[in-house]
């Protein structure tokens, strides 16, 4: 269970700083979607919205597209 734990430990700290959660979308995705993988990864609800300087003057239902 110790590895389990570790692992678990290790990908709550990549989401952190990297664009990792992206692998766990479609190659496009919305930012509902995005936040979703993370809401499971904490094993949490998130309640702040998208960061609303990068999506001014989009839709809410915006699609965002993977880096390659």
């Amino acid at each position: 269970m110790k590895i389990l734990e570790d692992a678990v430990d290790h990908a709550r700290r990549q989401l952190e700083y990297t664009t990792d959660a992206t692998a766990f979308c479609d190659t496009e995705f919305t930012i509902a979607e995005l936040r979703r993988v993370y809401e499971i990864v904490w094993q949490t609800k998130t309640t702040a919205g998208p960061p609303r300087s990068s999506l001014r003057g989009r839709s809410s239902g915006c699609r965002c597209h993977r880096a390659r």
